[in-house]
């Protein structure tokens, strides 16, 4: 029972901050993907190539990686210089991730065919 005491405020913080990355997340993945969805299906062969490189390769790479790289590799990169706090860097590698999923979601969808 002293371990579940002990534990509690940790669990319950730990509950907290996975939720609001996953909301944070989730609302601002959908609202972006939208208009990425549109520039896939652009006629703008430019354009729709950038946008499908983008989803390809946020899709193909595992999300565990775009973290490692956006916390610890963008802000060693020359010319960059950002570095980002650790939940700026969550909520960037996540939304970017998300973003090239659900893009890709509503490109599918039946209403675009």
């Amino acid at each position: 029972m002293e371990i579940i005491q002990r534990l509690y405020p940790l669990l319950k913080e730990g509950f907290y901050n996975s939720s609001k990355v996953f909301i944070i997340t989730l609302v601002v993945s959908i609202v972006i993907a939208i208009p990425i969805s549109c520039a896939r299906l652009s006629k703008d062969k430019l354009i729709s190539s950038l946008v499908k490189t983008y989803i390809y390769v946020m899709r193909a790479i595992p999300l565990l990686l775009q973290l490692m790289f956006i916390f610890f590799a963008l802000p060693m990169l020359p010319g960059v210089a950002i570095s980002l706090d650790r939940f700026p860097s969550i909520y960037l590698a996540f939304i970017l991730n998300y973003t090239a999923y659900f893009a890709e979601i509503y490109r599918r969808h039946p209403i675009n065919r």
